[in-house]
């Protein structure tokens, strides 16, 4: 007996000392209920047991959570539950998920690029056409409605971009579990928001002073019109708030040349739906459901394919809604959603400064410009763009030098892009806004030298701001955000009565370049050095 228990001892000794680790377990396992845990045990050598957990906290019921000696000490994994093993990823797993990367990243960059000149031309044959059929005084109030709208779109809090954030992060730890959970939750507090936006859009068309702030409290013919037209805007809004998540979906699983498609598609839908009423003849409210629609129904069967055909395991549920999954994606939408304001406050506001301190009349000479010089930085950005769900993945999987890369070669990308449009801009400018816009509002030489500045660094800081989105560093993207809109708000006050419509762009340069320099800055500490061992499971 005594000898037994000896060479007990003995054995207990020699083996290595094991870490409990709680796993998620699949949803389809057989036995298991769906929100389950399996505990495993993983082996590791005695003098490694004490080394500090890194990633996700241990005690968190959902997620894979290892140590550095668990993940690195190459033991086998041990199930005796369910058979889901931790592996360090080989070179040949890295590579295969980086030829995947790239491959959908460009996938998206293409289908993204034949969206918005698909967009472009449908809108060029939209407004004549929109024109035509209203007139010049129901065109405008459709835009100017338009405009109200786009503010009620900030009413998600930022859940869109948080989501595309947190599902890339979950995506890259093979977290299918983790996912779901993000989609239902996001799925089911965006219809509770589109429930908030409804009924703010059923007082906003019954309340008398819409007219004054649409402008038509003289006009009692446009009141009806005005009235209908707030409703169906804010409805069509309302039912399309769920719809969001599949576009977060798309975009996260590095597929946002789905969403790319479905634009393709809504965009030819509206120009069809646009002619029909032009021949028929339809009211403003008629003219309004017709150019909704398409846009409704695209995302709807954008989400019946995805949820129903590619990806059914992340569909929608109410059992998969939990506070947790919300708190992650407020963790990155919160930050994500004050950038959004700080950017949607300098741009929509830097018309109404001109006109207060120059008077309207001076609105086009810049404001023609700068849409000219804006087709070039849309398309620079449209490029690199998909690489935002990438960074977040490939720095969940720790492969930074992906990251250092694809980093370096954005900002060279948009930039080259953006120095052959000045060039072309400083060549043949004056002579396109002739062609366009007329005489009267070809900016002289000064003025187009500015707008060169300024998109040069407007798109270094476009790619700067994409990069910290991707990695996780969206608290200081609100912080450069917001320093950057209210000191370019400020500066443009002042100098408008000093260098007239070149003031929005010579306030903006030493914001800009201080956004890009600091940025710069964070990000090269961050991704200059080996992250495996600090940042998440480089996992196959």
């Amino acid at each position: 007996m005594n000898r037994l228990v000896a060479a007990s001892k003995t054995v207990a000794q020699a083996e290595p000392k094991t870490e409990e680790v709680t796993f998620p377990a699949p949803r389809a396992t057989v036995g298991l209920p769906s929100h389950g845990d399996a505990v495993v045990r993983i082996a590791a050598p005695a003098a490694a047991v004490g080394c500090e957990p890194t990633g996700i906290r241990a005690d968190h019921p959902r997620r894979p959570v290892t140590s550095l000696s668990a993940r690195l000490s190459g033991h086998p994994v041990s199930t005796p539950a369910i058979h889901r093993p931790v592996t360090t990823a080989t070179p040949t797993d890295m590579d295969h998920h980086r030829r995947e990367r790239e491959r959908r990243v460009w996938l998206t960059a293409k289908a993204g690029l034949l969206a918005r000149a698909v967009g472009y031309g449908v809108r060029l044959a939209v407004i004549p056409l929109s024109l035509k059929l209203l007139g010049t005084e129901r065109y405008g109030l459709w835009l100017t409605v338009g405009s109200l709208i786009t503010w009620l779109r900030m009413s998600d809090f930022g859940l869109s971009p948080g989501l595309v954030n947190a599902l890339a992060s979950a995506s890259g730890r093979n977290d299918r579990l983790e996912m779901r959970r993000l989609v239902s939750s996001g799925f089911f507090a965006f219809a509770v928001i589109g429930l908030i936006v409804l009924a703010t859009t059923v007082g906003l068309s019954q309340w008398s002073g819409i007219r004054t702030m649409l402008g038509i409290s003289d006009r009692p013919d446009l009141w009806r019109d005005a009235s209908l037209l707030v409703l169906i805007s804010g409805a069509f809004l309302a039912l399309s708030m769920p719809l969001n998540t599949v576009a977060s979906v798309a975009l996260a699983l590095q597929e946002g040349y789905l969403s790319a498609w479905s634009d393709i598609l809504a965009n030819i839908f509206n120009l069809s739906l646009l002619a029909t009423l032009f021949l028929v003849g339809a009211t403003l409210p008629m003219f309004a459901i017709g150019m909704s629609v398409p846009g409704l129904i695209g995302t709807a069967l954008l989400a019946i394919y995805i949820f129903a055909s590619r990806h059914p395991d992340l569909a929608p549920s109410p059992r998969f809604c939990d506070r947790a999954s919300l708190r992650t994606v407020w963790r990155y939408g919160g930050p994500l959603a004050l950038s959004q304001i700080a950017e949607l406050s300098l741009f929509y506001s830097t018309n109404i400064l001109i006109a207060n301190r120059l008077g309207p009349a001076s609105v086009p000479a810049y404001a023609i410009p700068l849409a000219m010089f804006m087709v070039v930085h849309s398309v620079a950005f449209s490029l690199i763009a998909p690489n935002l769900p990438a960074y977040a993945e490939a720095s969940q999987r720790g492969d930074w030098t992906w990251v250092r890369k694809t980093v370096w070669r954005s900002f060279a990308l948009a930039n080259a892009i953006m120095v052959c449009g000045n060039l072309l801009f400083l060549v043949l400018g004056r002579a396109i806004i002739r062609w366009w816009a007329g005489p009267d509002v070809v900016p002289e030489w000064p003025l187009l030298v500015a707008f060169c500045v300024y998109f040069q660094l407007l798109t270094s800081m476009a790619t700067a701001a994409l990069i910290l989105t991707g990695l996780g560093l969206v608290k200081l993207k609100a912080i450069l955000h917001c320093i950057f809109g209210l000191s370019s708000v400020l500066l443009t006050w002042f100098l408008l009565p000093l260098f007239g419509v070149s003031a929005p762009l010579l306030a903006g340069v030493v914001p800009l370049l201080a956004y890009v320099l600091v940025s710069a800055k964070y990000t090269s500490r961050l991704i200059g050095q080996d992250q495996t061992s600090a940042r998440g499971t480089v996992s196959a």
